[in-house]
């Protein structure tokens, strides 16, 4: 993110309250870098695309883009992208939270999709039954 700020100190602004920041430039997509991440027989670097405000990732896999599969559709929000190589298993985790509800999901594996992880319920342990 770029921001300006006023040439003008603001007592030599005249009647300005204070000085304003312009918002210039901010990137909308957000690019992972998880090097040797295992899939079948083979290793390679994996690359995530993540779109924070719409919650969107994309994995780039055998030369192209693959959007993540979804469990349901995502409201435009405020999107937050955790990615992390796992090196013991040369594996990988990212996890996505919704900035706003709080709801998260997960994934680690190629084909890549979403898997929400649920809240346990109020007054419910995790092995009773509903």
């Amino acid at each position: 993110m770029i921001v300006v700020l006023p040439d003008k100190k603001p007592s030599e602004a005249g009647n300005q309250a204070g000085p304003v920041a312009k918002l210039v430039s901010e990137s909308r997509f957000r690019l992972y870098v998880l090097p040797d991440v295992k899939h079948k027989d083979s290793a390679a670097t994996l690359l995530l695309r993540f779109a924070p405000d719409t919650g969107e990732t994309w994995y780039y896999w055998a030369d192209s883009w693959k959007r993540l599969a979804e469990t349901g559709p995502l409201p435009k929000g405020s999107y937050e992208l955790q990615a992390h190589p796992v090196a013991s298993l040369r594996q990988w985790v990212a996890v996505r939270i919704d900035r706003q509800t709080g709801k998260t999901w997960y994934t680690n594996d190629i084909p890549a999709k979403w898997t929400e992880i649920p809240e346990e319920e109020a007054g419910k342990k995790k092995d009773e039954k509903k």
